[in-house]
């Protein structure tokens, strides 16, 4: 009977502590809901970011392709001219 006793003493620590760790493994699922939201921010401002550098990309091309048009044409009416 004694054993019993003890048995069940046992069993009511380990449910004890079973519900410590159920909390603390909640509190862990908050916060890693929260890091996975703050990681979806963070990439989505990265997205946002590279679409607008695009633009730039695209200008600073468009500027060098003009500008060799443009000095091969000089040096194409250089070499025409009488």
């Amino acid at each position: 009977m004694i054993n019993v006793r003890l048995d069940i003493r046992e069993l009511g620590t380990k449910v004890d502590a079973m519900k410590d760790v159920r909390k603390e493994v909640e509190i862990a699922k908050d916060d890693a809901k929260e890091a996975l939201q703050y990681a979806k921010s963070g990439q989505h401002q990265i997205n946002e970011l590279k679409e607008s550098n695009k633009w730039l990309k695209r200008t600073v091309a468009t500027s060098l392709i003009t500008g060799v048009i443009g000095w091969m044409l000089t040096i194409l009416f250089r070499v025409l001219e009488p």
